[in-house]
């Protein structure tokens, strides 16, 4: 699988965006680096969704990979957020 080209503005949002969660495993950790895997577009009606495939590094030599529903459209923001998104998710 190869990484997906993002900005460092979309590297540093994406990194700030996860230190925000409550299931962000990393928070007390220092991140080396962040690379988004892989996307997953939705079909409709879902289509303002995805799911990131992200691979965070620590600087002590540990990683993790989370699955990320996010929505992308107009900017970065958690889709589990969004009642819209969990009720259709639901019914599918």
């Amino acid at each position: 699988m190869s990484d997906m080209d993002i900005s460092s503005d979309q590297t540093k949002a994406l990194t700030e965006f996860l230190k925000t969660k409550r299931w962000f495993a990393g928070k007390a950790r220092r991140i080396k680096s962040l690379r988004v895997q892989d996307s997953v577009s939705l079909p409709p009606p879902l289509e303002a969704f995805c799911f990131l495939l992200v691979r965070v590094d620590y600087v002590d030599g540990g990683f993790e990979t989370y699955s990320v529903p996010v929505s992308n459209v107009p900017t970065l923001s958690d889709a589990l957020s969004d009642a819209g998104f969990l009720q259709t998710l639901l019914n599918v």
